[in-house]
């Protein structure tokens, strides 16, 4: 989560034609009765990895809640919220090729949404989120991830029809390597379903000897400007890293 003020924050909803201002946001104290505690039992049935789990902890994304409206300014207050989550992970290989899925029902999380009619900004909405994932090697050379990711919104309360209701992106990720493994250039695609909405993000990294590695890449986004990464549109940026391994 990019702080208020970097290059990639993510604003919070405001009203087209609002300003606004963020608040610090609103850690949970290290005390006993804010930790976190799940379980998982996991199985292997007919070659199938099928694994359930249950978690109480926090939301790792804040919610925005709007503290004040000042004429055309608004002020919001991101706050960390305890979240209740159940899942399932089911894998498989088959073919040479790994299948995989996730699903995890979120209960009570909190969204943040534009419209002024809600108080303070944020409504409370149970949600599905789930993966479907294909692992694959070409030729035993280029390493292959393919993924679809979506969350659909359940039990929706009132007021929620101004969340969207359905998600949906779609993952690619190419890997190869050269020299050894020494040499190794990637790509990842991710793109929203349904709306222009991208992001390319390739790079090339060199490890020289033991102790030593380097890689150019670039983030480059697309799309509207309502969209998670077309909002970027005009941040694309290119990146070099020099590493040094004891």
């Amino acid at each position: 989560f990019a702080q208020y003020g970097s290059d990639f924050f993510i604003p919070p909803p405001a009203p087209q034609g609002n300003r606004f201002s963020v608040a610090e946001i609103k850690e949970p104290t290290n005390e006993l009765k804010n930790s976190a505690a799940g379980g998982r039992l996991a199985h292997i049935f007919s070659g199938w990895d099928l694994s359930l789990f249950y978690l109480d902890g926090w939301d790792h994304f804040p919610a925005f809640h709007r503290i004040t409206s000042t004429g055309a300014a608004l002020s919001y207050f991101p706050e960390h919220h305890r979240l209740a989550q159940f899942g399932l992970t089911l894998a498989k290989d088959l073919a040479g090729a790994v299948v995989k899925s996730e699903a995890i029902y979120g209960l009570g999380k909190f969204f943040s949404v534009s419209d002024l009619d809600e108080t303070d900004g944020v409504l409370k909405n149970d949600a599905l989120d789930y993966m479907l994932g294909l692992d694959y090697t070409f030729k035993e050379r280029v390493a292959a991830n393919l993924q679809l990711i979506g969350r659909t919104m359940i039990d929706k309360t009132e007021g929620s029809h101004r969340l969207k209701e359905q998600h949906t992106a779609m993952t690619l990720r190419l890997r190869t390597d050269f020299l050894d493994f020494r040499l190794v250039p990637e790509v990842l695609v991710v793109g929203t379903i349904g709306a222009r909405d991208l992001m390319v993000r390739p790079k090339m990294s060199y490890k020289h000897g033991n102790h030593w590695g380097f890689a150019v890449g670039a983030d480059l986004f697309d799309g509207i400007t309502e969209g998670l990464f077309g909002q970027f549109g005009d941040k694309d940026r290119m990146y070099a890293e020099i590493k040094f391994f004891l």
